[in-house]
């Protein structure tokens, strides 16, 4: 970090390394893999990030940022410049496992001044970097861990570390001291091993926190459960994650509780509408489907299968050739009739639809009525010819009957 310069040394560091940055040949690009490295390496360095844990430090990062930037005049151009943000970006670019890509210059050049001091200092590193030998993970395996292995998750490491600490003898805030954590973190850890830490109630007295367990255990939501013994949210999630075997039970209480919910609330549907499908059941309450469908699919399923269904009524069969004989007799009746009072005259399929009942909504099944479609084609044939034959199969008809 930056020491010991007056603001023209620093406004002018500053103004040399965006000028060299600008010296450099246009085909000339950094390499992202190296870059990133080196980033880290100096934010452990300078302990920005901690070396185990990779928590970050963001109060003396934005101080040691805030002071780079009043030096170079940055904050007296840009005035809007809030550190804060700026400071959670440029941390961002040297991430531990996700780091941010990119490329303008004003997100690097206050980095690479605030880190190395100077863009000769930075441009030496990034050449030296060697990426094979840089231990960029900023945790240090065990050697037979690493060989013919895969390497274990970080997170797990600093687990273990810390249970292992804590069995030792050492105090849970001393543990997570040492393996870099955050208190509350190792406090929920070491709860998940059955480890009880101690408390020093302030707020949270021995007796607030036994009504507040007691509401827990039975699945009570985390702001009810808040607004009941009036402390915060966040202390309930401390005490949920902090009391051994309390986030189980709370888990389970609450599952229970959001299926009796759903359950009931599907089973009042299906009775007041026995005759709708499963897709309206779904539709009056989709909040209580799409919790049984994730969370209780069988009892979904047997509940939908087991619905009763309404009798069905049964139908009698069409019996088509007799509807074809009566409709091609129809048919003949008013070919007949037709050619009879309009001598000289076509008859067309639209003047036997209007003169025969029904005719012209079987147009569409007349596959299935061989005889009416005979008849039809005979009566819009010639009218002379269709007139005769009309005639005598009426009389042929006529003496059948």
């Amino acid at each position: 970090m930056l020491k010991n310069h007056d603001v023209r040394g620093e406004e002018h560091l500053l103004a040399d390394a965006a000028l060299a940055l600008w010296k450099l040949p246009i085909s000339f690009t950094f390499v992202q893999d190296r870059l990133n490295r080196l980033y880290k390496a100096k934010l452990v360095e300078q302990g920005f990030v901690h070396a185990a844990s990779s928590r970050v430090d963001h109060k003396r990062f934005e101080q040691a940022l805030a002071s780079v930037l009043t030096a170079s005049l940055m904050t007296v151009s840009w005035p809007w410049l809030d550190s804060r943000i700026f400071s959670r970006r440029l941390l961002r670019m040297g991430h531990s496992t996700s780091p941010r890509v990119s490329r303008h210059p004003l997100n690097h050049l206050p980095l690479i001044i605030l880190l190395f001091g100077s863009w000769e200092s930075f441009w030496a590193a990034y050449h030296e970097l060697d990426n094979a030998s840089l231990d960029c993970d900023a945790i240090d395996f065990p050697r037979q861990v690493l060989i013919g292995q895969e390497a274990p998750d970080p997170k797990e490491l600093l687990r273990a570390s810390l249970i292992e600490k804590i069995h030792s003898g050492q105090s849970v805030s001393r543990a997570a001291e040492l393996t870099g954590v955050a208190v509350a973190t190792a406090m929920a850890w070491a709860a998940s091993e059955g480890i009880q830490s101690p408390r020093r109630p302030k707020l949270l007295k021995p007796d607030v926190r036994s009504r507040l367990v007691l509401q827990l255990k039975r699945g009570v939501d985390k702001a009810v459960a808040a607004s009941l013994v009036s402390i915060s949210v966040a202390t309930v999630t401390r005490v949920l994650l902090t009391e051994p075997g309390l986030h189980a039970q709370w888990s389970a209480a609450r599952f229970i509780k959001a299926q009796k919910r759903s359950r009931k609330s599907w089973q009042t549907i299906r009775d007041a509408f026995p005759a709708a499908s499963s897709n309206e059941w779904r539709r009056l309450d989709p909040a209580a489907y799409a919790w049984l469908y994730r969370n209780d699919r069988l009892w979904l399923q047997n509940s939908i299968q087991a619905r009763s269904f309404p009798p069905t009524t049964s139908t009698q069969r069409r019996d088509w050739h007799q509807r074809d004989a009566s409709l091609a007799q129809a048919v003949r009746v008013a070919a007949l009739d037709w050619y009879m009072s309009n001598s000289g005259t076509h008859l067309t399929i639209g003047i036997l639809c209007a003169a025969v009942k029904g005719l012209r909504q079987k147009m569409s099944a007349l596959p299935k009525l061989p005889l009416t479609r005979k008849a039809i084609q005979e009566a819009c044939a010639d009218h002379r010819s269709a007139a005769s034959t009309s005639q005598r199969e009426f009389s042929t008809s006529e003496s059948s009957f």
